[in-house]
């Protein structure tokens, strides 16, 4: 099963783990972990918190106001409407996709 634990116990079962700034750890093993049930949850937790989500919505290019990045331009793939999205933070979490998300940032980018 999944479970979480503090610093200590952590950096004890994982020594390879910085222990600075480390509050707490979350194992996950794969065959019981339900990802999209995790990506929703993580949604849901955003919204909570202000943000706003989407779906069926993806990124075409970044935005920048010189080398940092300001959001981003994106597309609904459903009714192909195109708009930006300002953002203070842009996280690239692309999966086996990050290396074309980090040459919206970068063309000279090399791979991950």
């Amino acid at each position: 099963p999944s479970y979480i634990m503090g610093p200590k116990q952590a950096t004890e079962k994982f020594p390879q783990l910085s222990h600075r700034d480390l509050k707490f750890v979350s194992v996950f093993y794969e065959a019981q972990h339900n990802d999209a049930r995790t990506n929703i949850a993580i949604a849901l937790s955003a919204a909570e918190h202000g943000a706003t989500i989407a779906n069926y919505v993806e990124a075409s290019a970044m935005t920048f106001d010189g080398k940092k990045v300001t959001g981003v331009k994106a597309v609904d793939n459903m009714s192909g409407e195109e708009f930006e999205i300002k953002a203070k933070k842009v996280i690239l979490a692309g999966g086996p996709y990050t290396d074309l998300m980090r040459k919206m940032e970068d063309d000279k980018a090399k791979p991950a």
